[in-house]
């Protein structure tokens, strides 16, 4: 709508007046003449020149001459109010100036700027996906992180690649947090190695999680100790995945996992079981004691009543009972227990491999053994092998026993 004579005259006074405040008064104004507001878009008022990029009546034409502007303050405002009316513009001019606009500005030398961008269209699929990606790319968190977070214009294949070329730690933390997250992308987001970014995988509600990624979870859980409040409370848990965590959680999580076991099994399932022989545990513990000689006591005795087995040393690995573990080796791999002190001190996961193999022990336990008791790194343990087999030849677990002179 055209503004009268008598009002246009008015907002000319005001725009060529040497009063900033008069000319901001014109900035404002969604009603003034365009013609003015991009006159006003190269006012020598950093106030004046803030209040033309916010206002969305200022004609795109201005921001060519904006997003040049010495003042971040001005371009940080420039480049909210183009992502905001950015979803509004139908196809023609003005959508193209607009995305010049978008595409200088995700370039700018200032992070602020760049962030102002990303957090305005953080939840829109308007950014096309060859600015989202660089803008996920951006070294500042500031402004990767909320189009990591929640862009829809990133495809699964643009995040996983995104995760497994990061060069920050932060990159797979944001990815884990979005809503709807695929199994490729989370497959992606665990092999990161990051286990904050894990954590919140495990503990996100909205993501699909492979069942390769909840059982290598499982198994690391007794280290990372942030993975088993998540996983406890995962949907997708299997008993079996229950019944490993039921071997090491303590407290409430325990508790939790008791609910489960008994509404989904009932009180015969092997979690339930589990949980029941862990609390026979420590109430022996508490009326016996848990001191070295105690421990080894212990052992022997389950080792004459044929009961010195994977759950047995399941429990002592709970309990922190390296003496047990010790012994309890010791005695079915028919060497002595500073032998195995040895092994395990060296901490060969071969060795280590080689001695519970020797014992009769399954792999899932040796696993426990290597990463709990003699505290090898996790990147460095053992696997099964198909989930369940040893992973090295029978050959080579002899070579092993031989170098330790076990024969």
């Amino acid at each position: 709508m055209p503004v009268p004579d008598d009002q246009a005259e008015i907002y000319k006074q005001r725009a060529a007046s040497t009063d900033a405040a008069a000319r901001e008064l014109v900035a404002v104004d969604p009603h003034a003449p365009p013609e003015l507001l991009y006159y006003l878009a190269s006012d020598s008022s950093e106030a004046v020149r803030i209040a033309v990029a916010e206002n969305e009546a200022t004609p795109l034409q201005a921001s060519a001459v904006q997003v040049h502007d010495s003042s971040v303050s001005v371009r940080r405002a420039l480049a909210r109010k183009v992502a905001r009316i950015l979803p509004k513009l139908g196809a023609g001019a003005n959508r193209q100036l607009a995305m010049q606009t978008i595409e200088q500005l995700c370039a700018d030398t200032a992070s602020e700027v760049r962030a102002a961008m990303a957090v305005t269209l953080q939840d829109t699929a308007f950014l096309p996906p060859k600015l989202a990606l660089q803008l996920a790319e951006d070294a500042e968190r500031a402004v990767a992180a909320p189009v990591l977070r929640y862009c829809l214009s990133l495809s699964d294949d643009d995040l996983a690649g995104l995760v497994r070329r990061a060069r920050h730690e932060w990159v797979p933390v944001e990815v884990a947090q979005r809503k709807g997250i695929s199994n490729a992308v989370a497959q992606a987001v665990w092999e990161s190695g990051n286990t904050e970014a894990a954590a919140l995988l495990l503990g996100n509600s909205t993501a699909q999680t492979p069942a390769g990624v909840l059982d290598a979870a499982t198994d690391e859980a007794s280290i990372v100790t942030s993975y088993q409040s998540p996983l406890v409370r995962h949907p997708s848990l299997q008993p079996a995945q229950m019944q490993r965590l039921a071997t090491f959680v303590d407290g409430e999580l325990l508790s939790v996992l008791a609910d489960r076991a008994q509404l989904t099994h009932g009180e015969s399932s092997d979690t339930s079981g589990v949980i029941r022989r862990r609390l026979d545990w420590a109430a022996w513990r508490k009326q016996n004691g848990g001191g070295d000689d105690k421990q080894r006591a212990r052992a022997k005795a389950l080792f004459e009543k044929g009961q010195l087995d994977d759950a047995a040393l399941a429990d002592a690995i709970a309990w922190g009972e390296r003496v047990f573990v010790a012994q309890a080796l010791a005695l079915l791999a028919s060497t002595d227990e500073p032998m195995v002190e040895k092994i395990l001190t060296h901490q060969s996961p071969k060795g280590i491999a080689a001695l519970c193999w020797r014992a009769g022990i399954t792999m899932r336990t040796c696993r426990q053994i290597q990463i709990r008791v003699a505290r090898v790194p996790l990147t460095k343990a053992l696997y099964a092998r198909g989930g369940f087999d040893y992973p090295l030849p029978d050959a080579d677990m002899r070579w092993q026993l031989e170098f330790y002179g076990i024969l």
